[in-house]
């Protein structure tokens, strides 16, 4: 009886491994050791990426040119004073850092482009392609709660500067065209990097 308990038991264990096995890729699939069945491979050259890219591009210079305007007046006053220049200065500088680089660099472009470089086949017109990059759609809760609130929060920037003393709608406008121009030299060198390399960028895939 021993005997064939014991054979019994060694019968068994096969399929439980089998069963752990699978359960052990699956994990792995799900927390980014390999591509998941819902995130198509990486096209790192592909045209759908430049494309999405310079979609992108099109749409936050077009926001530059609307508000460059509105940074020249307060700077051809007759008399300027160094305060103004100071102001200038310290906008583009905040908007820089906190838009460009933390905003942009670090989250939201590198993001972009892995979903531009893992673009599904029924994503890949002009439209769909900026709105599936970006994250509006097909996405984690996290990610459309980051990419819609990047998106109102220009929004706003822009709501508010309407309403501004030409002094002070200058300096916030000189700031925002500065991170939003930071935002596309960002993009570009991350998207030439990633092409040149072959290879997806670093922390794309966080919050996909």
């Amino acid at each position: 009886m021993k005997h064939r308990t014991t054979v019994e038991t060694t019968q068994e264990t096969p399929p439980q491994t089998a069963l752990s096995s699978a359960a052990l890729n699956s994990a792995l699939n799900l927390s980014g050791g390999a591509a998941s069945p819902s995130m198509p491979p990486a096209r790192p050259r592909s045209v759908s990426s430049f494309i999405s890219c310079t979609c992108l591009t099109a749409f936050l210079l077009r926001s530059v040119i609307r508000l460059y305007p509105h940074i020249l007046p307060p700077l051809r006053a007759s008399t300027v004073s160094p305060s103004v220049y100071f102001l200038y200065a310290s906008s583009v500088l905040a908007f820089l850092y906190s838009e460009s680089y933390k905003g942009f660099h670090l989250k939201f472009n590198q993001t972009y482009l892995t979903r531009s470089q893992r673009l599904p086949n029924l994503y890949k017109l002009p439209l769909l392609n900026i709105l599936y990059s970006g994250g509006w759609v097909s996405s984690s809760k996290k990610r459309k709660i980051t990419s819609w609130g990047i998106t109102f929060g220009v929004a706003v920037l822009i709501a508010v500067s309407k309403r501004l003393s030409p002094l002070w709608r200058g300096v916030l406008d000189v700031g925002v065209v500065a991170g939003l121009s930071g935002a596309v030299v960002s993009l570009w060198m991350l998207w030439l990097g990633s092409v040149v390399k072959n290879e997806t960028v670093g922390k794309g895939a966080e919050g996909y």
